[in-house]
């Protein structure tokens, strides 16, 4: 079980936020492509070889498009609207290999590209007051998080799923009072 922290990206410039765009594109292609490849009937080690030659070239991202078409898997055909980006962070690795921060206001997101030269680019992210504790806990990790970028048009979400354990160190749960007489 994970809990999700939700935050804003913002770039510098127009060319960060299209390489971005780029990356959201290709994942979003390689999703449909790993779904179609599952519902051939081919091996999950077949389909993040397959992904990773022809869509990707990011063996790390390509698995995560596995598991993102594996949350499909009960559809016949899969054509997804939205760009996307997800990172699925492994658990014998410490933080995620495409996703790195490096301090509570900035990322770095790994771009794949068909050279095979990947690049970083940075971008500032914004998260609420409560949630600056986990986020500084990312910036030298000592467990696997996975991460999740997605738009609504002109806005970058980032989503990060840290372990429940790290969640409940940070945000206690508070229990709720009540303020009538009665409780049903």
């Amino acid at each position: 079980v994970r809990a999700t922290i939700k935050g804003r990206l913002e770039a510098d410039d127009l060319a960060s936020k299209a390489l971005l765009l780029y990356a959201m594109r290709n994942f979003r292609d390689a999703v449909e492509f790993a779904h179609n490849l599952l519902k051939k009937g081919l091996k999950e080690s077949d389909v993040v070889k397959l992904v990773t030659s022809r869509v990707l070239n990011n063996s790390h991202y390509a698995h995560s498009a596995l598991v993102r078409a594996k949350l499909y898997s009960n559809k016949p055909y899969l054509k997804l609207k939205k760009p996307q980006l997800f990172s699925v962070g492994k658990s014998g690795e410490k933080g995620n290999r495409n996703v790195r921060f490096l301090s509570t206001d900035s990322i770095l997101i790994k771009v794949p590209h068909a050279n095979g030269r990947h690049e970083f680019v940075e971008f500032k992210v914004r998260f609420g007051k409560k949630y600056l504790p986990i986020v500084k806990e990312l910036i030298e990790p000592a467990f696997a998080f996975s991460t999740g970028v997605s738009t609504d048009g002109e806005r970058y979400h980032l989503y990060v799923q840290v372990p429940m354990d790290v969640y409940r160190k940070h945000m206690p749960i508070q229990p709720k009072k009540y303020k009538g007489k009665y409780l049903a």
